[in-house]
């Protein structure tokens, strides 16, 4: 049996992200609770569909910031195991 998750559409997320820019002086948590009674979804649902967007944004920038350092040349790979490390 699978769980009914409740998809988030865009016009929720974009109220999640007004509140977090309204409260960006006070503690997530603040918006988190916000969010949660404005959207009428828990408090763990905004904090794990906050950090999701994070963590791809994160990623992004990670995977810019590793394609410049190799265009740079400055670089130098080494191979142990399966994995190869890309020491600047």
């Amino acid at each position: 049996m699978t769980t009914n998750r409740n998809s988030w559409n865009p016009k929720e997320e974009q109220i999640l992200f007004d509140i977090l820019e309204k409260n960006k002086q006070y503690v997530l948590d603040h918006s988190f609770n916000l969010a949660a009674k404005k959207l009428n979804r828990s408090f763990s649902a905004i904090k794990q569909h906050y950090y999701y967007h994070l963590n791809r944004i994160e990623k992004k920038s990670l995977k810019a910031e590793f394609k410049k350092l190799i265009k740079t040349d400055n670089y130098k790979v080494i191979k142990k195991g399966n994995l190869f490390i890309v020491e600047v």
